[in-house]
């Protein structure tokens, strides 16, 4: 018993360590991470506001695009126009954009009815939309978000104060089911882990990083990195983008939306699970062995620690009932100090994306999924399994097999 303690013990320490890791990183990461609100206190440039142009491509959304094109309209930012850049839409959507377009002078519709050979993903929507915008900056959102009235305002002022050439809004999650609130947090946070904003927003050797959801970028700059053309052939098209508009000499970078950004992304666990198969390919950069890598060590830390601090605490309890006081009471006291340290890194972390405080304690489930997902999309990538992304199959060759 005392030998399967100290062993015990030194898992525990490793949670531990683990922890006091993961909640300096959560803290550097929230430092490195200017807030968008901050952007409202910038000045008006002399020459006055630039000209923003918001593009969203659309695919099939008349479910929620009404809420979202809404949200577009009552933006408070003098000098703006919004292009709906719809990509063979077979449902209503259209019908719904038509009113939007009659009430709003600033709303104009595109229309794609062919596709092009070799465009993947929203590339193509992206292009045309950004064929038909006329200003200095294009910001590119996504159907199923909301924006907050000041959004447009504060990413303008973002981007002046902090010289990016383009910004990515880190949205908090709105989340209605179950498995949201579990494996959501969890998945946003690998992915984090990946893109740290400690990296991707410094100033030298970043590592640039897009949010599809979305994306303001300076048109100069833009054209400069090829546009959408650049990356047509890509269908994870944010992080891409972001690759190409650093190439071209610009600085990319991530806010925190601080309450003026929300994003629904998934409407049913089958599309979570698939749509975060294609995000965990694309952002990994298709390679097989980092997807294992990474789904190993979600679940060695996630699953199969907190369940060796579980049989910690037990065999705890047995040697302080045996007489072994001294040993027990370690023991137990680093399995209760390490979930102390988890949830107050998680209460944080899950904070920052507007998730509720008590989904910490389903944090072993989320990354049960999660660390699945990862691991599926490796099998998947390595057996050139097509990926399913707006009802199309795309056939991604895999790295590092």
């Amino acid at each position: 018993m005392i030998a399967a303690g100290w062993i015990l013990l030194m898992a525990c320490a490793l949670a531990l360590a683990f922890w006091i890791m993961v909640m300096i990183r959560i803290r550097l990461s929230a430092a490195a991470l200017p807030k968008v609100t901050a952007g409202l206190a910038v000045p008006a440039p002399a020459a006055g506001w630039p000209r923003l142009s918001i593009v969203v491509p659309i695919h099939n959304e008349e479910s929620r695009i009404d809420r979202c094109v809404a949200s577009l309209r009552k933006q408070e930012y003098p000098n703006l126009q919004i292009v709906l850049s719809l990509d063979r839409c077979t449902d209503g959507t259209l019908a719904i954009l038509q009113r939007h377009a009659a009430e709003d002078p600033r709303v104009r519709i595109v229309e794609i009815t062919q596709p092009r050979e070799g465009w993947q993903g929203k590339c193509l929507p992206m292009q045309v939309g950004s064929e038909h915008a006329d200003g200095e900056w294009i910001l590119f959102v996504d159907a199923d978000t909301q924006m907050h009235r000041q959004l447009a305002r504060a990413s303008i002022g973002t981007v002046i104060a902090q010289e990016f050439d383009m910004l990515g809004v880190l949205p908090e999650l709105r989340c209605t089911h179950l498995f949201e609130h579990v494996a959501q947090p969890v998945a946003t946070m690998q992915l984090m882990n990946v893109f740290p904003p400690t990296k991707v927003n410094r100033k030298e050797r970043s590592r640039p990083f897009g949010l599809g959801p979305f994306m303001m970028v300076r048109r100069a700059l833009y054209e400069r990195a090829g546009r959408m053309e650049n990356v047509k052939h890509e269908y994870q098209d944010d992080v891409y983008l972001a690759r190409a508009m650093h190439a071209a000499g610009g600085r990319v970078g991530l806010a925190a939306s601080d309450g003026l950004f929300s994003c629904a992304m998934y409407e049913s666990y089958e599309s979570f699970h698939r749509g975060w198969k294609r995000i965990y390919i694309g952002c990994l950069n298709k390679n097989v062995k980092r997807l294992q890598r990474y789904g190993r060590r979600i679940l060695t830390f996630g699953v199969v620690l907190p369940l060796i601090q579980l049989s910690s605490l037990a065999v705890g309890a047995m040697l302080f009932a045996q007489g072994h006081t001294g040993f027990g009471s370690v023991l137990v006291g680093a399995v209760v100090t390490g979930w102390v340290l988890q949830v107050a890194a998680l209460v944080d972390l899950y904070r920052m994306g507007g998730t509720p405080w008590y989904a910490v304690f389903t944090y072993p489930a989320g990354c049960w999924m999660v660390g699945k997902i990862m691991l599926e999309s490796a099998a998947d990538l390595k057996n050139g399994k097509p990926i399913n992304w707006g009802g199309r199959e795309y056939v991604v060759k895999a790295r590092g097999v």
